[in-house]
């Protein structure tokens, strides 16, 4: 059955191509690789629940894993999903938001402080 043997299926009817691995040769993992012409995306997915899916039909593309980290790119809004913390390292951040920042949390700042350090030869807060 699907869950002892690996294989490929092409179905024209169907619409897809799957290629399945499994586990019962001692596998550490077992892995689904689709492609569904029929309903427009590409989805690769291990047992444990963790995938990627490109979906061209909804303009989406997401990747999950299994300790509930996200993202989301739906077509022109990117959202990022974690339980602990993101993290960004680089030279530059440059923020050009039209609008606003919101916080919708009772406390903002750094491990539950409720302010923002900032460290900087310049600072400049325009209103």
């Amino acid at each position: 059955n699907a869950e002892n043997m690996y294989f490929l299926e092409v179905s024209t009817h169907r619409k897809l191509i799957h290629l399945h691995t499994s586990k019962s040769n001692g596998e550490l993992f077992s892995y689904d690789v689709q492609i569904n012409g029929g309903e427009g995306f590409i989805q690769i997915q291990d047992h444990l629940g963790n995938y990627f899916q490109f979906n061209s039909k909804d303009r989406i593309i997401e990747s999950s894993n299994i300790d509930g980290s996200k993202i989301t790119i739906n077509k022109k809004t990117i959202t990022l999903e974690c339980t602990d913390s993101i993290t960004l390292k680089t030279k530059d951040i440059t923020f050009n938001g039209s609008k606003s920042i919101t916080n919708n949390s009772e406390k903002i700042g750094v491990n539950g402080s409720d302010s923002i350090t900032l460290v900087s030869p310049d600072i400049n807060l325009d209103k």
